[in-house]
């Protein structure tokens, strides 16, 4: 609790982030939010702690992972880590949902672009890519514009934008089909 709450606050973002994570595992293992009500002060504590650090940190992966915590502390989602994972790394390795299960598909979202390929290495010269369609930030509604508006009022557009695409769609380069790409990170995590 003394690092989460500490002046750090790379300290604190990790700290944080391991604290939500452990919990979301907790509740996995023994099927129950038991844990997390035996002790709900000290989980409320931690979410406090994390929102006061989201606001503050400059850093943009600190930033995520507080998000992340943030998620994970409020227990409402089981698949918090995959997205932010993907926001933070800049690429999500995901299936097509396609029956056949088509290919696995790379979703970039970031400095390299903003693009699905089915190739490992999507930078590669001869990737075969297709561009990503970002949801528009007025129809994102729930979750999605909840963490939107999160990032633009904390100063972090770039994190916003990269959410609308992760709020947004793929085209897988092998079929065609497009996809919802949160969907097929909560089909994933599943």
């Amino acid at each position: 609790m003394d690092m989460a709450e500490g002046d750090h606050a790379d300290t604190a973002a990790a700290a944080l982030h391991l604290a939500g994570a452990v919990l979301v595992q907790a509740d996995q293992r023994y099927e129950t939010r038991k844990p997390r009500h035996q002790h709900a002060p000290e989980v409320g504590r931690l979410l406090a702690a994390s929102n006061r650090w989201r606001q503050a940190t400059a850093d943009r992966n600190d930033y995520c992972h507080l998000l992340e915590a943030v998620l994970n502390l409020e227990g409402d989602i089981h698949w918090a880590e995959d997205l932010m994972w993907g926001i933070a790394g800049e690429e999500y390795e995901l299936e097509c949902p396609d029956a056949d299960g088509c290919a696995a598909v790379w979703v970039i979202i970031g400095e390299r672009g903003f693009f699905s390929a089915s190739e490992d290495d999507a930078l590669c010269d001869d990737a075969d890519t297709r561009p990503l369609h970002p949801a528009a930030p007025r129809i994102l509604d729930g979750l999605g514009r909840r963490l939107y508006e999160l990032a633009l009022s904390d100063g972090h557009e770039d994190v916003a934008h990269a959410l609308t695409y992760a709020f947004g769609e793929a085209t897988c380069p092998q079929c065609e089909r497009r996809f919802s790409v949160v969907g097929q990170v909560v089909a994933r995590s599943s």
